[in-house]
């Protein structure tokens, strides 16, 4: 009966160890979470792909220069959860 117990706690181990690292990789302290800056622009790519979704949008800044930011935004699973599809944003959308 030992090596069954032994064999069990041998396979379950390393499942509960990477639940702890997974939880992990979704830290957002990198990011800032008070400000929020306003865009406007035309959305140049889209990517709807896990881990994480992509949208890169063209701006220009106050002396009238292109530059692209890119926006990682959360998975499609939870943004579907969310309310959102892929058809909401399409490239060459545009911000108000």
């Amino acid at each position: 009966m030992l090596p069954i117990r032994n064999s069990v706690v041998c396979l379950l181990l390393p499942v509960f160890i990477s639940v702890g690292s997974v939880s992990a990789h979704h830290s957002h302290s990198n990011y800032e979470t008070i400000e929020f800056t306003h865009l406007q622009g035309k959305v140049t790519e889209l990517y709807w792909i896990n881990p994480h979704t992509w949208i890169f949008i063209e701006v220009s800044d106050a002396e009238g220069e292109s530059m692209t930011w890119a926006l990682e935004g959360a998975s499609p699973v939870e943004l579907r959860r969310d309310g959102w599809s892929e058809d909401d944003v399409q490239v060459g959308d545009t911000s108000p």
